[in-house]
């Protein structure tokens, strides 16, 4: 799908069946640290006689995985990282698109 529109007078064209994506994922093996904070922790889930791992003789694979967004993979930017009020980037959206230089 071809996106076409004007901004500041000048028109532009976006294919939107390729988007180029620019995000950092969580991974088991290595991970993004920014601060010195720790990996990404993968745990199999255990509740009582559940355990959340075929090897182990669980019914599936059930994992936990704690990791911290800010610090070990690509997350949005928002007031709420220096705010002392809570604030929540899509409380703060208003528009679906917005131009941006890469």
């Amino acid at each position: 799908m071809i996106l076409t529109f004007t901004h500041s007078k000048r028109n532009l064209i976006a294919d939107l069946t390729k988007p180029l994506d620019i995000s950092i994922s969580v991974h088991r093996d290595h991970s993004v640290s920014s601060f010195g904070i720790a990996g990404a922790i993968y745990k199999d889930y255990v509740a009582g006689d559940l355990i959340g791992n075929k090897a182990l003789g669980g019914p599936c694979n059930l994992e936990t995985i704690t990791f911290t967004p800010h610090g070990n993979s690509t997350h949005t930017e928002c007031l709420g990282h220096i705010a002392d009020e809570a604030y929540f980037v899509n409380d703060c959206i208003n528009d679906r698109f917005y131009l941006a230089t890469l």
